[in-house]
């Protein structure tokens, strides 16, 4: 358990997320910063009162400095006292923390199993496609909702004692077409369609993007089903027996698929297809 220290540094942020009491300290008070800390976040954070905290991580930004020019300036994150990135590049170093930041609460979580995972919502149920990064969830996930269904997560399946998925509504990133950095826009902003209930699994589908496969993905059973998740969870190396357990409830009612897939517009409109027949 650690303190902020709020005579070191600037402003000292604390928050509570899925259970774990998080404090962010500043070196500067300037509205802009303490506006790009709060938007590292994750989803359903809120304002803490406690001096007392689970994990805290700082943040070093140095002022310009006129009369020392050329002259490189670092800027640094730290977790704790380990330092996490230091770079010229601000933004690396706010990108650094949040990665770290959102790991931290998905393998800690106290109420919550954290599972890579894109997550979208059609008839009442969620569709989870649970994967590592850079295999094409996100744009299966934004082809399922442009084919009609709800947008939960392209990230994480965020899935409670019951076994129902939950929404994890974080910013997406997404690259610019002239080359430029990656613009972060909330699902609301791109006027998705985001569900905001908690709701049972329908399907779990583990797939990935291989160009001109067939699709023919195949049925799989309800131990291998619970072991993809498993292998996807954020906490299955510190917690397995609470993860097997709450897995095991969210897939009972579910139907579980694997395969290789096409391109994402085309698979998506035979998801959904393959559900209503």
């Amino acid at each position: 358990m650690e303190k902020i220290d709020r005579l070191d540094w600037a402003v000292g942020l604390r928050v509570i997320a899925y259970g774990r009491r998080i404090g962010i300290r500043l070196s500067r008070d300037e509205p802009q910063m303490v506006r790009r800390a709060c938007g590292l976040l994750p989803p359903g954070a809120r304002p803490g009162r406690s001096r007392d905290v689970d994990h805290i991580y700082s943040v070093l930004i140095p002022r310009q400095n006129p009369h020392r020019k050329g002259l490189k300036r670092f800027h640094i994150a730290f977790a704790g006292p380990a330092t996490l990135l230091k770079s010229t590049d601000a933004e690396k170093v706010w990108e650094a923390l949040e990665t770290d930041l959102e790991l931290y609460v998905a393998e800690m979580a106290t109420r919550r199993i954290f599972v890579h995972a894109g997550v979208v919502e059609w008839q009442g149920k969620a569709i989870v496609l649970p994967g590592k990064t850079f295999v094409g969830k996100t744009s299966l996930v934004l082809s399922l909702v442009k084919s009609g269904a709800r947008f939960y997560s392209d990230e994480f399946a965020v899935i409670d004692q019951q076994g129902r998925v939950h929404p994890y509504l974080r910013p997406l990133s997404l690259r610019n077409a002239q080359g430029g950095p990656e613009e972060r826009r909330l699902p609301s902003e791109l006027g998705l369609a985001c569900g905001r209930r908690p709701i049972p699994i329908g399907l779990v589908l583990s797939t990935r993007y291989r160009p001109g496969v067939a699709w023919r993905p195949r049925r799989v059973s309800k131990g291998q089903g619970v072991l993809e998740l498993l292998a996807h969870s954020a906490s299955a190396r510190t917690k397995p027996e609470r993860n097997l357990a709450v897995l095991r409830n969210a897939v009972q009612g579910a139907v579980l698929r694997k395969g290789s897939r096409p391109e994402a517009d085309w698979t998506a409109k035979k998801i959904l297809a393959s559900i209503d027949t």
